[in-house]
């Protein structure tokens, strides 16, 4: 989320001061959104009013073309189009770090951070909301498809059948991201996107040791 705001803040030309004084914060509170920091909704909404594309800031896609909005004078240059915060659901950040790299272990505590997505945007990729929660990835064995930092989507729904793909894992008490991919005998390949680390294979024989915890349907990180 964060360079896509600061993006959408260069695009429309308005300084950092002009926004949060505006938005009702302090300079820090806004710092810390273009630094990653989840945005509150009804914030986002006085950000649409200063022409913010909200779609681009929330998920990193244009909605439609938006010229800088008179917000400053409490008008929208755009009347017919208006932000509707039912439109989006926040997605819990779990203080959770999965590694893509020697392993991390597994934290339970839940933060109270949590990232905006468009209900559209979910509905389209045949999720379900209750399914969804955010953790953090770890390490570099997953470069450069994952860093370590980037915010992963994970729908923890049941799989009614195995697709090879980005998987949340645990091997005993280790979390790990890493891509899955079956063959034909049944055994499953745990596959490192950085060839500086090798693929592990598991079969039925110690088959016990995997459990997929949930896949990785987005992956999102600042520049």
């Amino acid at each position: 989320m964060s360079h896509f705001l600061r993006q959408e803040r260069e695009r429309i030309d308005l300084k950092q001061k002009e926004i949060y004084e505006y938005c009702e914060v302090d300079r820090k509170t806004y710092s810390r959104w273009e630094a990653g920091t989840p945005i509150p909704s009804d914030k986002l909404a006085k950000l649409y009013n200063l022409g913010f594309d909200i779609d681009y800031v929330v998920m990193g896609h244009k909605s439609h073309k938006r010229d800088r909005g008179d917000g400053l004078n409490n008008k929208a240059t755009e009347p017919n189009v208006s932000y509707n915060a039912r439109a989006y659901i926040e997605i819990p950040l779990l203080n959770i770090k999965a590694s893509a790299g020697h392993g991390a272990e597994i934290l339970t505590e839940e933060s109270d951070k949590s990232l905006i997505f468009k209900k559209e945007w979910i509905t389209a990729h045949h999720l379900q909301s209750k399914d969804l929660v955010m953790i953090q990835a770890k390490g570099d064995s997953m470069e450069p498809s994952i860093h370590s930092g980037d915010e992963l989507l994970i729908d923890k729904s049941p799989m009614d059948r195995f697709v090879d793909g980005l998987y949340i894992i645990r091997i005993e008490k280790d979390l790990f991201v890493k891509r899955l991919r079956k063959r034909l005998t049944g055994a499953i390949d745990i596959i490192s996107d950085n060839p500086a680390y090798p693929t592990e294979t598991i079969d039925d024989s110690n088959a016990d040791l995997l459990h997929v915890i949930g896949k990785v349907v987005w992956v999102g990180r600042a520049v």
